[in-house]
Order: C-alpha cells, then structure tokens, then sequence
C-alpha cells in the first residue's frame, strides 16, 4: 500500500520478486594500481568479497592470465607465477615502457556458475638514461687536434646487463 501527500491509499499489490542466480563474488587488487621499474619484482594479491545472501559454502578458485600488452618483444608468461589469489612479478621479465593487462577469474570449486572475471593494469616505468663522456665534466682541447669525445660507458638501466641495440651515439 502507497499513499500519497495528500493522503490517499493505492489498493494492495503483490510483487514477486525472484533470485535470478548466486551472487558472483566482487575482485578487488591489492595494490589497487600497480606501476614499477623493469628491475622491480612485485607480488598482486586479489581478494574476493561476497554479498551477504546466504550461499552454500565452498572453495575459491582462481586462474591468472595475460590478456594483452604493448610490449615489443614476446613475454614468458609462464614465469608469472600464480598461485591461487597471489601472483609474483618476478624482476627483468617485463619490457621497460609497456603496460600489461593481467586477468584473473575467479570460480567456487563445488560451483562454476558463481564465478567472476577481473582485470589488472602494470605499467611498467622507464629509467632515464646514463649518459658518461670519459675523461670527466671538463675536458680541455686545442685546434691543432682532432677532439674525441668517448660516450661508450654511456648506458640504458631498463637493459641492466645487456646492450641495448637501439643506444646510437653520435
């Protein structure tokens, strides 16, 4: 029954209401937002948050992936390391630059219909780089010789011990 400002009553009504399906469980990342340097090794948690109706109880699978990135070169997913609600980021196995885009399902073992499917941004950060003439910051020169500047100890962080091919000097 409804009444109005004016105090007039509706006639009764009758609604049924019914429950279409289980609640899926809601993913939030722990941290929310992940941004790290190349050399930087990280650990994502995902925790799953139920509604408050009365489900039967069972154990919460989880399944990790990559889903896509902007990286260049190819990714050894496999060295992602999951397991169950937690997944290292090992250091040195992700391109500097690029952003990764995880996805984690996450299922009841007794009950796949009660599922949920999240996803998960890494951007991984550039290093500026270290740019070294040898010789020191002052270097003294005449015009009857040829000046050499020597910028071979010049490096990019992001490649560690590797060179990078793409460091041009000139």
């Amino acid at each position: 029954v409804a009444t109005n400002f004016l105090g007039t009553s509706s006639s009764p009504v009758l609604f049924s209401v019914l429950k279409k399906g289980s609640p899926a469980p809601l993913l939030t990342f722990i941290p929310p937002v992940l941004s790290l340097y190349r050399d930087e090794s990280s650990l994502v948690k995902v925790v799953a948050t139920f509604s408050k109706c009365p489900i039967e109880k069972g154990k919460l699978m989880f399944a990790w992936g990559l889903l896509s990135t902007t990286a260049t070169s190819e990714v050894n997913s496999d060295k992602l390391a999951s397991t169950g609600a937690q997944m290292l980021v090992p250091s040195n196995l992700l391109e500097a630059g690029a952003t990764y885009t995880l996805g984690v399902d996450s299922f009841m073992d007794n009950d796949p219909s009660k599922s949920s499917r999240s996803t998960y941004s890494i951007q991984v950060k550039r290093r500026p780089l270290i740019a070294t003439i040898s010789g020191g910051t002052l270097i003294s020169a005449t015009t009857s010789r040829d000046l050499v500047l020597d910028s071979s100890s010049s490096l990019d962080p992001d490649f560690g011990d590797t060179l990078d091919a793409d460091l041009q000097f000139a």
